[in-house]
């Protein structure tokens, strides 16, 4: 006779599990300060300097900081005039964020494991990180203005 979880109990496997859960917990407790040193990594090596031009920064500053975010607004609302997105607005506030945020710290990685352009990515990777705390601050506001 088969026996039912009772409330509380977990449905797993008769297996023991717990050596599985505590390997993902200990990998994933390490995930973000290990992802914290690898960006402070590459954005110590973009203070040494590199060959990008400030035109090509401030082109790349004004695309990220001002156009992604207005794109953005357009998407979000065009989604939900269409009916794709509900009108919850902490899920609009969120999908317009993804917009605004600075770029990931995936390109650094892929730039260290391709051994190309380490030092451009290092120095694109500081100057957004910098606007963005002050970009951030207004696009957040805006966004919480426009969904209220």
């Amino acid at each position: 006779m088969r026996k039912h979880a009772s409330e509380g109990e977990a449905l797993l496997p008769s297996t023991n599990c717990h050596g599985n859960d505590t390997t993902v917990n200990l990998l994933g407790e390490a995930a973000i300060p290990c992802l914290t040193l690898i960006l402070g990594a590459n954005l110590l090596r973009g203070l040494n300097g590199s060959e990008v031009s400030l035109s090509v920064i401030i082109g790349i500053l004004a695309v990220r900081n001002i156009v992604m975010p207005l794109l953005g607004i357009y998407f979000v609302k065009a989604a939900h005039r269409s009916g794709i997105v509900t009108s919850d607005s902490l899920y609009r506030f969120v999908l317009m964020l993804q917009y605004a945020v600075p770029p990931a710290t995936a390109v650094g990685t892929i730039s260290e494991i391709l051994q190309l352009g380490q030092s451009e990515s290092s120095v694109i990777m500081i100057w957004t990180y910098a606007v963005a705390s002050i970009s951030l601050t207004l696009w957040s506001t805006l966004f919480m203005r426009l969904l209220a």
